[in-house]
This record gives structure tokens, sequence and C-alpha cells, in this order.
């Protein structure tokens, strides 16, 4: 698939300005909205007293986009995307994916010592999500009772090893998918805004970190996948998005990726953070609200795309995970 490139300079130049504008103790907050022919909604990014960095999107394209940009050296970060749908990855120069992000319902903590490569967004979908930066040594007094407890190259990162790469995704919880939705819907403005938006700045890092000790629990040591076990575990989950209305056994994908399901299940788990059976549960819903949204079906009709026999079952879970009923999105 062709996708337009712009580079990432473009948009910061075009924030710069246009929109940028004073907040208090001469912090900058910039916005970028897309130009009419190529979406609708904006880019938010608001440094906060912490040191963190709070990065907002909430917007939709009408055409694929490559957002390009040139060797820059990256804080940690920590991703949280409550709506999209497709594939999201950067990539070096020579063109190897070295993070992907795995589609709704998930975030990511991410360090690598420098980027070079793009972001690659689809178009006609929903994207909402929240980015937060913070630099490595930040990080270090987080960690400082626990470092245990945590994965050791994170650790190792807070303590000043600038050469070490991490990556580890998780699946957001139905609290953390509203605070995204709460957080982009901002009601404040001035300094109760800046007070708002850095509580949940740190709300939103106290949850990924919370999710790291909890899946490394200090104990734990995870043999590294290979290469051929992470294609397989992507070829799983691709397979599990393409199939949401007639979802496979775990039998069959286990049959059709050539391993055991105790494997198959580990391996998924260690890639996505989740087991296969969570992953296919969140994808479903996440697929009903993208439908829901875009006003494409009603209720009934999303409960059995998304492979729901009874649209009470459907309705229940759906207000389980998102804390609304979905007619109310409808309307």
């Amino acid at each position: 698939m062709c996708h337009a490139r712009i580079h990432i300079s473009d948009i910061v130049n075009n924030a710069r300005e246009f929109d940028l504008r004073k907040a208090e103790e001469n912090r900058i907050e910039a916005s970028w909205a897309w130009p009419g022919e190529i979406g609708t909604g904006q880019i938010f990014r608001v440094p906060l007293k912490s040191g963190l960095t709070l990065g907002m999107g909430d917007f939709q394209l009408f055409e694929d986009i490559e957002l390009c940009f040139e060797p820059v050296p990256m804080p940690v970060v920590f991703h949280f995307l409550a709506l999209s749908h497709g594939d999201y990855s950067l990539y070096r120069e020579d063109r190897q994916t070295v993070l992907e992000l795995a589609g709704p319902g998930f975030g990511s903590i991410a360090y690598f010592r420098e980027w070079q490569g793009a972001f690659r967004l689809p178009c006609h979908v929903p994207f909402r999500g929240v980015v937060i930066y913070m630099e490595p040594e930040l990080l270090a007094p987080l960690m400082a009772d626990q470092y245990d407890h945590f994965p050791r190259v994170l650790a190792d990162i807070a303590n000043g090893n600038h050469e070490a790469s991490f990556f580890q995704t998780f699946y957001l919880t139905s609290s953390v998918h509203l605070a995204v939705n709460e957080i982009l819907n901002c009601p404040y403005t001035g300094a109760l805004k800046s007070f708002y938006l850095e509580a949940k700045a740190m709300e939103f890092t106290a949850y990924a970190l919370s999710w790291m000790l909890d899946k490394n629990g200090g104990t734990e040591k995870i043999a590294p996948l290979s290469s051929e076990d992470i294609q397989r575990v992507h070829g799983v989950r691709q397979f599990l998005l393409n199939h949401l209305e007639t979802p496979p056994s775990l039998m069959e994908l286990t049959r059709r990726s050539g391993t055991n399901k105790n494997k198959l299940n580990n391996d998924f788990r260690k890639v996505f953070g989740t087991s296969i059976f969570e992953f296919l549960r969140i994808s479903r819903l996440e697929r009903a609200r993208f439908l829901l949204e875009t006003k494409q079906m009603n209720v009934t009709q999303v409960a059995f795309e998304v492979g729901y026999a009874h649209q009470q079952s459907f309705s229940r879970a759906f207000q389980q995970y998102f804390g609304v009923n979905p007619a109310d999105i409808l309307r």
C-alpha cells in the first residue's frame, strides 16, 4: 500500500508558527491540526512541570500517511492507544522494524537510544491515543526501592545505561481506556488544565510501571524468543484480527502455527503481555466500538459482526470494558 510521505519537521514548524501559546511559568504547549485535504483532528504536545512531556492525538486521516523523521535521540516512551486499527511501526533506515504497536486497546513502554524511520498511519480510521515522554533519569526515583522487581534492562536504563534497548506491550484496562478519553476531552482551561494534565500523565505512568511490577514479579527469568517464534506469534495475532467474527479455536491456531498450545500461549504472552483468549476478547470489543463510532452498523449488527451470538451478551461485555452501553455510542 502506498503512503503519502510527510516529514515530521513540517508538523513541528507549523505548530511553532501557528499554534504555540505560552502557558504559565513559560512552558510551551503546541498543537497541530491536519490540513483539510489530509484529515481532521489535532495532535498536541504539552511539556509538564514534572519534566514529563505529554503527547495527545485525536484525529482521522483521509489518506494513508507516513510521518518520516531524521535520526533523533528519544527518551523513554509510554504509548496508550485507546482507539485505532492497523499497525503502527517504527523502523530504521534499513527498513528493519524495531517497534510495533499492536492496535487498539494496547499500550507499550519503549526505549531506544536513537530513532530513524517513520510512523505509518492508516486512513479512514479514528485515532485516539496518549504518549508520555520521560527522560531515563526520571525513572530512577520511581523504581528506587523495587529495582529487583522490574525487568533488568529497564532498571539498567534508569541507572544510566543509555545503550540498552527495551520494548514491552501491555493491555489497557477499562479504567485506563476511559482515562484516555477523559484526557482528550479535558474540561478545564488555564492553570486547572495544567494541573489536570499533570495528574493524568502521572496516573498513566504509574499504571504502566505497576503493570511491569505485576508482570515481572522480581523472580521470573524470561528466556528471549527467537525471531522465528516472534514471527509466528505476529502471524497468529494477524490471523485472529482477520477472523474476529468466526474466531479459531486454540487447537486450530496451534495446528496452523506448528507448535503446541502451551508454547504458543506463553510466547504470545511474552510478546503482547496477555493471553490469546484475552487478546481476542478485547480486539472484538475494540472492533465493535470502531464500527459503532463510525456509524456503520446498529448494535445488533455489530454484535454479530464481531462474533457474538446474542446482543445481550455483547452489550454486557461492552459495558464492562468501556463503561458505557453500546447504544449510547450511536447517539
